[in-house]
C-alpha cells in the first residue's frame, strides 16, 4: 500500500489520465479523490459519475448535457458532468459501460478537449482530468472490439490496479482504525478503540465486499458501541456476508490456566444487551438465542448473582 500512495503521489503531480482497476468495493473512488485533491487541480470540483448506473440512451445528455429542444421535455440547456468538472477532474466509474457513442465523444475530449451537447452543433471547449475506473478487463473487452482501442489507450496513460482486501491483509486494521476515527467523530463517541481481540476478528475475515463491507461493518459497530469502542460481539451484529456465527467462537481461545465459565457467561449477556441497547430481544438475536430462552439465561445469572450475595 504505501508503494501504491507514494505512485499516487507522482500521478497527482501530472495532468494525465489514469485508469483504476480493482474489484467492486475496493476503493477506486476513494482513490479518485485522493489523486484530484493531491493535484494542481483540487481547488475545482471532482465530479464523480457511475457510467453503469444511467440507462444508455441517457448517458450522453448526462456526460455531456443537451441544448434546449434537443428532446421531448428539453426545455432549457443543461451543462453536463464534463463541463460541471471544468478545470477539475471527472471519474467515469464503470467506464466499461459506456455506449459506443459516448467511447468516442470521451476519446474526442481527451485528444481535443473539445465537443458537443447533445442537439448542438457548438464545439465546447473543457479542460478536465479525466480518471477511469473498472471491476471488467477492458484488454480483453478491447480485444473483442467491445470497447474502444484508441479510448483504451488513451485512457490508460497510468493503470493502477487495486487488489482486493483479501490479498493486503496489512491494510485491514489501518483502514479500520481510519472508518472508525471518521464514524467516532461523526457520531459523538468519545473513546474509538478497537480491542486486540476485534483487530485478531478482523484479520480473519475474507471481506468479500472489500474496502466497502469493511467500511460498513465498522460503521455498525460504532452505532452498536455505547463510546467507540469496539469489540467482537460489536462486529458480529449481523455477521459479515458469507460468514457463520461459529466465526466469533475461533476468537476465544481457552488459556492454560482455564476460565470461569459463569464469568465469562455473564460477561457475554451484558455485552449483548449493551449492544442492543438493553433490548432483550436483539440481544437474544446477537447469542442465537430465542428470546425466552435468553430470558431465561439472564434470570438464573441474576439468581446466582443473588445467592452469592
Amino acid at each position: 500500500m504505501a508503494e501504491l500512495l507514494e505512485f499516487l503521489k507522482n500521478i497527482a503531480k501530472s495532468r494525465s489520465s489514469v485508469l483504476i482497476q480493482g474489484e467492486s468495493g475496493t476503493g477506486k473512488e476513494l482513490l479518485s479523490r485522493a489523486i484530484h485533491y493531491n493535484s494542481s487541480r483540487s481547488q475545482y470540483r471532482f465530479v464523480a459519475i457511475n457510467c453503469a448506473a444511467i440507462p444508455s440512451e441517457l448517458i450522453e445528455s448526462e456526460l455531456f448535457g443537451y441544448e434546449k429542444g434537443a428532446f421531448t421535455g428539453a426545455q432549457k440547456r443543461k451543462e453536463g458532468k464534463f463541463e460541471q468538472a471544468h478545470n477539475g477532474t471527472i471519474l467515469l466509474d464503470e467506464i466499461g459501460d459506456l455506449s459506443p457513442a459516448a467511447q468516442a465523444k470521451v476519446l474526442r475530449i481527451l485528444e481535443q478537449k473539445e465537443f458537443e451537447r447533445v442537439g448542438g452543433n457548438e464545439s465546447v471547449k473543457v479542460d478536465v482530468r479525466v480518471i477511469g475506473a473498472t471491476n471488467k478487463d477492458l484488454d480483453r473487452l478491447a480485444a473483442e472490439n467491445q470497447f474502444r482501442k484508441d479510448l483504451l489507450f488513451r485512457i490508460k496513460v497510468f493503470p493502477i490496479h487495486i487488489p482486493p482486501l483479501r490479498e493486503r491483509r496489512e491494510d485491514i486494521v489501518d483502514l479500520a482504525d481510519y472508518f472508525l476515527k471518521n464514524f467516532a467523530q461523526s457520531m459523538g463517541k468519545p473513546h474509538p478503540e478497537i480491542t486486540e481481540r476485534a483487530r485478531a476478528y478482523l484479520l480473519k475475515q475474507e471481506w468479500p465486499g472489500n474496502v466497502r463491507e469493511l467500511e460498513n461493518a465498522i460503521e455498525r459497530a460504532v452505532i452498536h458501541s455505547p463510546d467507540g469502542r469496539i469489540d467482537v460481539v460489536h462486529l458480529a451484529v449481523p455477521f459479515p456476508a458469507g460468514q457463520e456465527k461459529e466465526a466469533v467462537n475461533a476468537d476465544v481461545l481457552l488459556p492454560p490456566e482455564g476460565i470461569d465459565l459463569k464469568k465469562l457467561e455473564r460477561n457475554v449477556v451484558r455485552q449483548a444487551l449493551t449492544a442492543a441497547g438493553n433490548n432483550q430481544s436483539k440481544a437474544a438475536k446477537l447469542l442465537g438465542l430465542t428470546r425466552g430462552k435468553f430470558r431465561v439465561l439472564l434470570k438464573n445469572l441474576k439468581d446466582e448473582d443473588a445467592d452469592e450475595n
